[in-house]
């Protein structure tokens, strides 16, 4: 396995390391040129254990993800039962499996839960198969051993060559086409095998229908519908070759008892309609050898004629090298937006994560702008970009207040997306956790809420903010959702009535804490009353004889019997009473002084990072796994994310620096299983790619990033209109560890925290570093980050 690069990639390399592994006093701002990203980016990271990255081709956003699939492994083991294992195949491939299955078209990246993997596609030399096979059984189906030293990724493209037929296998893609390039041998019984019945986490029945129809002798089009996390999915494609086919067939492995008339036609070969729910099609060819053929696969989420004008607006040739060039060149510009100064391996890391957190939401509309809603129905989006894949629970808490401040037009597409969902929305509401025009209802909050309010309040003006508040306000106020009727009641989500009931009333509390404070730039200060009452709601869940935030039942009385390290059956989702502890990160000063003050919140925190937690508390929480763990902190999941950060609150910013730099040493590595959880669609990349750079999002909303420690001697951030933050700490080094003062443009800056518009307007944040903690830094109670009052 390695990762790829362009030959004009390959050569910059050693020049861009050069360029950027600084001594102290050059000045990156300054440089020329930091040299290619792309050659920088590996995105095999994350595709071994709990990562759950792919490593195939796409462009950023980009509606296709054109990626190797190396597992059959279906959801359930007898139609009934959960098979645990398929959980490693959320994106479809596990680096070191020993077998690829083929090339399927739409991937998730990161993800706890799984669905897609659409229209698979396999070159096969010899007999004819149309079922994968078993991976212990070489021959046995199409799928083929492969050459691990042939394995290699770049940003927007992947390829490998296939021992079994003797095929090489590249692909590339633009924003809805994939492209494929496979050398064939010699043989008269060359093939390309299109699987419509395999999926991601599929089942028995999840295809619900397909159909192909033969258009010509290079071109065909189809699609499938299916019901799985989406309950109710259409996904349309049109398929070119650049030569033509001399015989197709399919088979449907389904046994359906209506037979019909069109049986006196041998509807398995060259039949110009293959329909079915188990189908799987075959095109035929001759090769010489070394031939190479180019199939161009689009999507269209509204019709098999959208695709197909996808199809021409995209590709309307077969110069395979020509699109691979430009999705590279497309990635080096999104990369550009930073300039990550280090060594070769510190770059690495910090571009890969930029990578993957450039891969969702994905766009979600044919060419002319039609796209399939939240209603079903077909609509078109006027003025702005429609995308899909929101993975909210995640996402909000890093994420996309990086768009914010990276991709503020793209922030402006994803909130208009947010609010066409609310309108289209069977249910009024804003999405929970969607993709590909279906609400999952997947975790918890209305976490939609902090997103769009964390854009308004950063000045980011793309939406209507009056419409934005409607949906916001539906949302926050339907008794229906998940307990909600229970909060609005009596100040808690009850415990008797739902699961996750704490965690539940956790988040609706923040979320209405960012409702507040959009509601005040509104001039809605009614409103805004409501909500900040409703934000302490979290302080009802508080029990001083345990110190710990617990579930409450409705009539007041605590969940019993209480175990902290518990991960289950507590009445917290993913994860336990400690991690919760310090799920307020609106209302840290209040949870400051119920802890002891400034050292005993402190210790607290302390013990949290020190403790470890024994397996047996984790065994049957899927998403949480050892490796993620810095004593009971987890990491590799999103609820505590924030939590390192919180001991400036405490006037310990020290503090937080040595817990930062521990995480980023373990939890992010350049190496297959170099992630230390899922990455949420990009969610772990995004808070090391903020706590590389030195600054964090501690509550999303608030217009503050908590200060940390940087992970490079000098960085640049190109804000857009000739902006640019320039980071410097020229005195970084092993040694030199520690923050010793900050000075923000010129200024000396003495707060553990800085506002979204000090860095947006661009300037310089220069990190003043020292061999030993400046214990006075950050604090006097003035210097520290916002919080809610403590005694309202």
């Amino acid at each position: 396995m390695r990762a790829a690069a362009s030959s004009s990639a390959l050569l910059a390399l050693a020049a861009a390391v050069a360029a950027v592994a600084l001594p102290s006093g050059r000045s990156l701002a300054g440089a020329a040129s930091p040299g290619r990203r792309v050659a920088l980016v590996d995105p095999f990271v994350g595709t071994m254990g709990m990562g759950h990255t792919y490593p195939g081709a796409t462009v950023p956003f980009g509606t296709v993800q054109l990626s190797p699939d190396t597992s059959t492994a279906e959801y359930t083991l007898d139609g009934k039962t959960y098979d645990r294992g398929v959980y490693r195949y959320c994106a479809g491939y596990q680096h070191g499996d020993p077998t690829i299955v083929g090339f399927s078209h739409t991937h998730f990246h990161g993800t706890g839960h799984s669905d897609l993997g659409d229209f698979l596609v396999m070159p096969t030399v010899g007999p004819l198969r149309l079922d994968p096979g078993r991976a212990e059984e070489p021959g046995s189906g199409y799928r083929s051993r492969y050459d691990p030293a042939s394995e290699t990724a770049s940003p927007g493209y992947y390829s490998v060559r296939l021992t079994d037929p003797g095929v090489l296998a590249e692909v590339t893609a633009t924003t809805r086409v994939g492209v494929h390039r496979y050398t064939f041998p010699r043989s008269e019984e060359s093939r390309l095998v299109l699987d419509l019945a395999r999926s991601i986490y599929g089942w028995d029945g999840k295809v619900t229908f397909s159909r192909v129809a033969v258009r010509g002798p290079a071109l065909v089009t189809g699609y499938r519908h299916t019901r799985g996390w989406a309950r109710d999915r259409q996904l349309y494609f049109a398929m070119a070759f650049s030569k033509p086919f001399r015989s197709w067939g399919a088979r449907d492995a389904e046994v359906v008892p209506y037979r019909g008339f069109w049986r006196k036609w041998d509807v398995g070969e060259r039949f110009p309609e293959m329909t079915g729910r188990k189908l799987a099609v075959h095109f035929d060819f001759e090769t010489g050898e070394g031939e190479a053929i180019v199939v161009r696969l689009a999507l269209s989420a509204v019709s098999e004629e959208g695709a197909l004008a996808n199809l021409e607006a995209e590709v309307p040739h077969s110069d395979f090298d020509r699109v691979r060039a430009e999705a590279e060149e497309r990635w080096e510009k999104e990369l550009a937006r930073v300039d990550f100064a280090g060594t070769e391996g510190e770059r690495r890391v910090f571009y890969t994560a930029l990578y993957h957190a450039f891969l969702s939401p994905v766009e979600y509309q044919d060419v002319d702008g039609r796209y399939r809603g939240a209603d079903r129905a077909v609509h078109r989006a006027e003025g702005f970009t429609n995308h899909t894949v929101f993975s909210l629970w995640d996402t909000y808490r890093a994420l996309h207040p990086l768009f914010t401040l990276l991709q503020p037009r793209r922030t402006s597409d994803l909130v208009r997306s947010l609010l066409a969902h609310y309108e289209e929305s069977p249910w009024k509401l804003l999405p929970v956790w969607s993709f590909h025009a279906n609400e999952t209802w997947c975790m918890t909050g209305y976490h939609a809420v902090p997103v769009i309010a964390d854009a308004w309040l950063k000045g980011i003006r793309g939406f209507d903010g009056e419409k934005a508040w409607e949906a916001v306000m539906a949302s926050a106020t339907h008794p229906g959702y998940d307990g909600l009727g229970g909060y609005l009641e009596l100040g808690w989500v009850p415990d008797d009535t739902q699961s996750s009931s704490a965690s539940k009333t956790l988040e609706y509390a923040y979320d209405d804490w960012t409702i507040a404070n959009f509601a005040r730039s509104l001039g809605k200060d009614a409103e805004a009353g409501v909500f900040l009452r409703r934000a302490r709601s979290g302080r009802n869940l508080w029990d001083p004889a345990t110190g710990f935030f617990r579930a409450r039942r409705r009539d007041g009385s605590y969940r019993t019997p209480f175990d902290p390290l518990a991960t289950e059956g507590q009445g917290y989702i993913e994860g336990n009473a400690w991690n919760y502890l310090f799920h307020v990160p609106h209302d840290v000063a209040w949870l400051v002084e119920r802890c002891g003050g400034d050292e005993a919140f402190a210790a607290r925190l302390d013990r949290l990072f020190t403790t470890p937690l024994d397996e047996a508390r984790i065994a049957g929480t899927e998403d949480l796994d050892r490796a993620g763990f810095v004593g009971s902190y987890a990491h590799g999941n999103e609820p505590s994310h924030h939590v390192p950060y919180l001991y400036a609150f405490a006037g310990m910013p020290w503090k937080t620096q040595e817990r930062v730099r521990e995480i980023r040493r373990r939890m992010y590595r350049d190496a297959p299983d170099g992630l230390g959880g899922n990455d949420d669609c990009g969610q772990m990349s995004a808070w090391y790619l903020f706590s590389a750079l030195g600054f964090y999002p501690v509550a999303p909303g608030s217009g503050e990033y908590v200060l940390g420690v940087p992970a490079s001697r000098e960085a640049v951030v190109h804000l857009g209109d000739g902006r640019r933050l320039v980071i410097r700490a020229p005195e970084l080094s092993e040694r030199n560890a520690w923050v010793q003062g900050v000075l923000l443009n010129g200024k000396r800056w003495e707060k553990s925290y800085v506002r979204h518009e000090d860095l947006a307007a661009g300037g310089e944040l220069l990190f003043e570093m020292g061999p030993k903690p400046n214990t006075r830094f950050g604090r006097a109670p003035a210097d520290r980050p916002s919080s809610l009052p403590v005694s309202k």
